[in-house]
């Protein structure tokens, strides 16, 4: 039984943390599942079910980041149809966000680029800073 009741614990600690990443405030994700508020603070208190409510929240904004990314090419095209619309202020705010959004890439593209040869000059140091 003990097998059974710390298995119960554990797929309701993961229900708790599924809603919690989803959103919910531990009171309503308590709420929700039939758990004692109380009961549901404590996990909180849990490093592990801290680090997997981590996970699920980190896995969460994966699906939301790859969704974005897969979205953009019809963003860039819708964008890029205003441009020929006959009204001159949606024109100008198609071109003011296209504008904006590739300069922003562009800069993050160039950040990303400079902390990776950062990351590998420093992956080349000893621990006194002398390269290798």
């Amino acid at each position: 039984m003990a097998n059974e009741a710390g298995e119960l614990r554990d797929a309701r600690a993961e229900q708790l943390a599924l809603h919690m990443a989803r959103g919910l405030c531990c009171r309503d994700a308590a709420k929700q599942i039939g758990m004692a508020y109380r009961t549901a603070n404590r996990r909180t208190a849990d490093p592990r079910f801290m680090a997997r409510l981590n996970e699920l929240r980190s896995g969460l904004l994966t699906d939301a980041r790859n969704r974005i990314v897969g979205a953009m090419g019809q963003a860039i095209d819708v964008l890029a149809a205003l441009l020929s619309n006959s009204d001159d202020a949606v024109k100008l705010k198609a071109a003011d966000k296209l504008l904006t959004h590739a300069l922003r890439l562009d800069e993050r593209a160039e950040l990303v680029e400079r902390l990776e040869r950062l990351e590998r000059l420093l992956a080349t140091q000893d621990p006194k800073g002398r390269t290798t």
